[in-house]
């Protein structure tokens, strides 16, 4: 990747981490709602341990991976939606006439839902060591 391809992607990826921050309505649900339902399910199946095979012995361990698939199908759809309001409002038509790359522009756009997603696993991952999961191989294993 060239130095101004990189430059493109970069600038992207920053306007779409910045605009999702800007609207807390659409980082605080992708964060806040993933670790309330892995609160109840951890609180309420905590039985589910005692039976035969369980993996683990504390289901909080288990289930921590479901924050990490909801965190990221929410920013896909933040991401999505991004778009379509870049397409709705002709941003991407503006962008069409300067010399930006079109792989620039997707580029841009994933990278920027990827730093969103690094995010809110580090939030996922701290929340749930802070609530006692327990990771055989460590937080960076994780």
């Amino acid at each position: 990747m060239n130095s101004s391809l990189r430059t493109q992607v970069g600038q992207l990826a920053l306007r779409s981490v910045l605009r999702t921050l800007r609207q807390p309505a659409q980082i605080v649900p992708a964060l806040i709602f993933p670790m309330f339902l892995l609160a109840v399910n951890a609180g309420g199946l905590k039985d589910a341990t005692n039976l035969p095979g369980f993996p683990t012995s504390s289901y909080l361990t288990f289930a921590l991976a479901v924050p990490f698939m909801q965190g990221a199908l929410f920013s896909v759809m933040n991401a999505g939606t991004d778009l379509a309001r870049d397409i709705e409002t002709g941003f991407l038509n503006r962008l069409a006439l300067t010399p930006l790359r079109g792989a620039a522009l997707l580029s841009g756009l994933l990278a920027g839902a990827v730093l969103l997603g690094l995010l809110q696993a580090v939030v996922y991952l701290s929340v749930g060591l802070i609530a006692g999961a327990d990771l055989a191989a460590g937080a960076g294993g994780a």
